[in-house]
């Protein structure tokens, strides 16, 4: 049997989503079910006709209603997701209930650009896999109390790396409804919403705290390659990617805001804006683009234009990280060297160790351009 790979939330992911099972499928000729659910009096007889053409399958929200309620669950501080979202885990009891093993939730700001390996991502006899991340629950606002409580409930193991990014996440259906995961996710997130209100992605962390007592099987970040860092790339230039993850507000589909370049360069986040032409390029072939998508594909002179922006905001970062430098060992060859003076020092320092790590992990002899150094470090995650 096939897997079922769905995305689901409201009509406002609609194009979007249609672009991200369709290129995964794309990549993956025969291997998924493709599926999206959203409130179905929001279906359009034009929206029908393009999961028709895709071979899409819908599945209005009020068909869940027997396998888990998304009724009264208080929103996430953000403010930026609608309830919606918590159809994703109710999905996977629906499919196991339709006789499939496996099913795929798949964000809509996903693009699918090479094949998996699905022996890669099956989840086994754990009951998900996905991207996995260390997190210290206390930093992200969950109260000590709170965590103890989990903890003498059996709800919460403390030391298991449990936190996932939902983007990309693999369900074995049957151990999943077995051990009645969304009934126990809405008790928690509940919780954290109500006690721990500062709490950001309180989804995630929620999910987290639940999957800590049984542990989550780890899928290679090549699945979830998410659009603030870089992948390695082969001889070929080809880089390490099955699916790029567009997170943050800066989505493709939307026009781009040249005022936002400075603010992810500072951050060493500026490839974002490679990923872009990509997206828009994949998402082209759809024959309803125009109608669904204001954005046009980038020509071969405006994603040159784009690099030379881009990297003109480097070449600028790179003169105030100089001036830093030089007021820092001003300042460091005094008595008394300034906190500020030490802290710039330090940074520096972690930086070119980042360099030195990139290099070692490429296989490259150490490079002599600093501009370059500082360019490669700016768009790679080792």
């Amino acid at each position: 049997m096939k897997i079922a790979l769905f995305v689901a939330g409201d009509k406002n992911i609609f194009f979007p989503a249609v672009v991200a099972l369709s290129s995964i499928d794309k990549s993956n000729p025969g291997v998924f079910d493709l599926y999206i659910c959203f409130d179905g009096n929001d279906l359009t007889a034009e929206m029908q006709e393009v999961l028709d053409y895709y071979n899409i399958r819908f599945i209005p929200k009020r068909d869940l209603e027997a396998f888990g309620s998304i009724e009264n669950l208080p929103l996430m501080k953000e403010g930026k997701w609608p309830l919606e979202i918590f159809l994703n885990w109710v999905l996977p009891k629906f499919f196991g209930a339709a006789g499939y093993r496996i099913s795929i939730k798949a964000d809509y700001d996903i693009l699918g650009t090479a094949p998996y390996d699905i022996s890669e991502i099956d989840p086994g006899e754990k009951i998900l896999s996905g991207l996995t991340f260390d997190v210290n629950f206390e930093k992200e606002g969950v109260s000590k109390e709170l965590l103890g409580s989990w903890e003498q409930r059996g709800i919460y193991r403390k030391g298991v790396r449990s936190y996932i990014n939902a983007g990309f996440v693999v369900f074995n259906n049957k151990l999943y409804s077995e051990f009645d995961f969304y009934n126990k996710l809405k008790d928690v997130f509940v919780e954290v919403v109500n006690e721990c209100p500062g709490v950001k992605l309180a989804e995630q962390v929620a999910a987290a705290i639940v999957l800590s007592s049984v542990g989550v099987k780890e899928v290679p970040a090549s699945y979830n390659q998410r659009v603030l860092w870089g992948s390695f790339v082969d001889e070929k230039l080809l880089p390490d990617i099955k699916n790029i993850h567009y997170i943050t507000s800066s989505k493709p589909w939307r026009p781009f805001d040249r005022k936002l370049v400075p603010y992810f360069v500072k951050n060493r986040q500026a490839i974002i804006f490679s990923y872009r032409a990509i997206w828009l390029a994949k998402a082209s072939e759809n024959p309803w683009f125009d109608k669904f998508c204001t954005e046009q594909p980038l020509t071969l002179e405006q994603i040159l234009g784009l690099n030379i922006i881009v990297c003109h905001r480097y070449n600028l970062r790179m003169v105030e990280l100089e001036k830093e430098l030089v007021e820092a060992k001003k300042n460091q060859s005094g008595d008394h060297p300034n906190d500020a003076a030490k802290t710039a020092l330090l940074e520096l320092e972690q930086a070119n160790k980042r360099i030195l790590q990139l290099e070692a992990a490429l296989g490259r002899k150490v490079l002599e351009n600093e501009m370059l150094k500082e360019t490669l470090d700016a768009s790679a995650k080792i």
